[in-house]
């Protein structure tokens, strides 16, 4: 290797040191946002609770379905 490439190399590692500390500073925004926002700790513990959140909603999008079904039926609001 000549001074050149070794010249070429210290800069591909300075852009990659810089590209990783940009990096691991977007990522610790972003967890501090998870848990100031949602109360999270890690992805994990959001990945759960989205999953239960997610889950309730399906339930009350159900309970919500039959309720309006039972309306229908009860008051024959489909045939206006």
């Amino acid at each position: 290797m000549n001074n050149k490439d070794l010249l070429q190399l210290k800069d591909k590692v300075t852009d990659a040191i810089a590209t990783e500390n940009r990096l691991n500073g977007q990522l610790d925004m972003l967890n501090k946002r998870l848990k100031d926002e949602f109360n999270c700790k890690t992805v994990e513990i959001a990945t759960k609770k989205l999953e239960s959140i997610t889950t309730e909603i399906g339930k009350l999008d159900k309970q919500i379905e039959d309720k309006m079904e039972e309306l229908n039926e009860l008051y024959d609001f489909e045939d206006e």
